[in-house]
C-alpha cells in the first residue's frame, strides 16, 4: 500500500473508485512524509545535479530535425538540427525555469492547448560547452543513457563539420546512419 500512497501523491493520483477498492481490500494508505521541495517565486532549488539526471531519464529526449538544402552541382543535401528537450505538464513549468537557471541555457515554451511545456535547446554551442560536459560528468543510466551515447556520436560529427567549416554529403550520410540507429533504438 505504500506504493499506492506514493503514486497517489504524484502527477496522476489513483482514480477514486480504484483507491476505494484498494483501501477496502488492504486497509488505509500509510501516512507519507515526503521531502519538502523548496520553491522561491516559481523556482525550485535544485538539490543536486543528479536530480536533473532523474528528470532527463523520465522526460528527456535527444532528437533531431532533418532539413534539405541545395548544394551547387550536387542536388539536395540533408542537414540535421540536433536537439535536447525535456517535456512536462505545464503546471510543472517552474521545474524548467529551475533547470534553465541551473544549467544556464534553454528555451522554455508552453502549449496551452495540450497542457504541455518544454525546455529545449538546439544551439550547438550550448550542446558542446554545457549540456554534453554536464551529462558526461553525470552519466545517464540505462536506456536513456544509450540514447544519449548514440546522439552524442551525431553531435560530434556535426561539431567536426563546424570546425572544418564544411558540410559534405559524406558528413550528411554519416549523421543520417547514426540518427537512423537512434530512431531504431527509440522505437524498440
Amino acid at each position: 500500500m505504500k506504493a499506492v500512497a506514493i503514486i497517489n501523491n504524484i502527477n496522476n493520483p489513483v482514480k477514486p473508485e480504484l483507491l476505494a477498492n484498494l483501501v477496502q481490500a488492504f486497509g488505509p494508505l500509510p501516512k507519507l512524509i515526503l521531502p519538502p521541495v523548496t520553491i522561491f517565486d516559481r523556482y525550485v532549488v535544485i538539490p543536486s545535479p543528479w536530480w536533473i539526471i532523474g528528470i532527463i531519464c523520465g522526460e528527456g529526449s535527444f532528437s533531431y530535425n532533418e532539413m534539405t538544402s541545395s548544394k551547387m552541382n550536387s542536388g539536395q543535401l540533408l542537414r540535421f538540427s540536433l536537439r535536447f528537450e525535456i517535456s512536462q505538464k505545464t503546471k510543472d513549468i517552474y521545474i524548467f525555469y529551475a533547470i534553465s537557471i541551473f544549467l544556464g541555457f534553454g528555451s522554455v515554451t508552453s502549449d496551452k492547448k495540450r497542457g504541455m511545456s518544454k525546455l529545449t535547446s538546439a544551439n550547438l554551442t550550448f550542446l558542446q560547452h554545457i549540456l554534453i560536459p554536464f551529462l558526461l560528468a553525470h552519466p545517464i543510466p540505462g536506456f536513456k543513457g544509450l540514447q544519449f551515447q548514440m546522439w552524442l556520436k551525431a553531435v560530434i560529427v556535426r561539431l567536426q563539420c563546424t570546425a572544418l567549416k564544411t558540410y559534405t554529403i559524406e558528413h550528411s550520410v554519416k549523421i543520417a546512419r547514426i540518427l537512423s540507429e537512434l530512431t531504431k533504438l527509440r522505437d524498440k
